[in-house]
């Protein structure tokens, strides 16, 4: 995910169901080996990865179980979030999770940010339980009334705990929404991140959205967005954007929620270059830094 974060294991064991990663666990054990653990490969400061160590590598533990009555999904931590959404979908439900569909389990344990966070919170709020390998080779269970500390720890302390195999996740009744990105040419940065700087402010926590620079056509502003609530609302919400100024391209549209993660193809930005990129642009370099000495990175969660 970030190439700063080059680092070479000495073993990468791809595990296909919890015996495994008991097995990778008392390998490490034996021979004194640094642990890390990858799921989606998200991780912008390399946590998935290690020098010299074994990765214990999550991707191949897939499977989902939802139970539409109750509104939970219990999902191995192989699975993506486009896996799991598309398995709740079906029943008209979904998880917070996060806005890539690529991601992986360990957003949960970090915090994790989705589309459906204004309304419903971080992803590791919706944790309602997980089954994890400890350090010392025990196989625990950990909800509201197991394992108490351990559950608190886990949703959003992030790692170090133990090796999560599954996770037990909320879910909510949501089908269509409005969702897509307005995007703009690079000279109307300063205004659009100080107009959404303002729109925010006061929108309604159906509406989850972001605003950052890419090297789009040479560079551009995006206003990537997701509302989940009365479609009529959100249509006029979304107009006092375009009124503000027009987009050069727009993609907002109605949508089942199930395509959400198609939105980044569409607007042929995939996968997202972040500000950080422009500003390795040396003829962009200039006007880049003059607008984020202005503004801060801007986002609602």
């Amino acid at each position: 995910m970030n190439p700063e974060t080059d680092k070479r294991p000495s073993l990468v064991a791809q595990c296909k169901n919890e015996e495994d990663v008991l097995r990778c666990i008392d390998f490490a054990h034996q021979n004194q080996l640094e642990v890390a653990v990858r799921s989606g490969n998200h991780s912008m400061l390399g946590w998935g990865s290690c020098d010299g160590g074994i990765v214990i590598d999550l991707s191949q533990m897939k499977g989902v179980v939802v139970d539409p009555a109750k509104r939970i999904a219990q999902a191995s931590t192989g699975c993506t979030a486009e896996e799991i959404l598309a398995a709740t979908a079906a029943y008209g439900l979904a998880p917070v999770l996060g806005e890539c569909g690529s991601v992986g389990s360990g957003l949960a344990l970090g915090g994790g940010l989705g589309w459906l966070s204004g309304k419903y919170g971080a992803t590791s709020d919706n944790v309602l339980g997980a089954h994890l390998v400890a350090a010392d080779g025990r196989k625990l269970k950990t909800d509201a009334s197991t394992n108490e500390d351990l559950f608190w720890a886990i949703r959003g302390g992030s790692g170090n705990f133990g090796v999560a195999t599954m996770l037990e996740y909320q879910l909510y009744p949501v089908t269509e929404v409005l969702g897509g990105s307005l995007i703009y040419p690079i000279n109307k940065t300063k205004s659009i991140l100080r107009f959404f700087r303002d729109f925010m402010a006061t929108a309604p926590d159906g509406l989850q959205a972001e605003c950052y620079l890419t090297t789009h056509h040479g560079g551009n502003v995006s206003m990537e967005c997701v509302y989940a609530g009365n479609l009529d609302d959100g249509e006029r919400l979304l107009d006092t954007f375009r009124k503000f100024q027009a987009p050069d391209e727009d993609s907002v549209k109605r949508r089942s929620f199930v395509e959400i993660y198609k939105m980044d193809e569409e607007s042929r930005i995939s996968p997202r270059k972040y500000a950080l990129e422009l500003l390795a642009n040396s003829h962009k370099k200039n006007e880049v830094m003059c607008i984020f000495g202005c503004e801060s990175v801007i986002r609602k969660a």
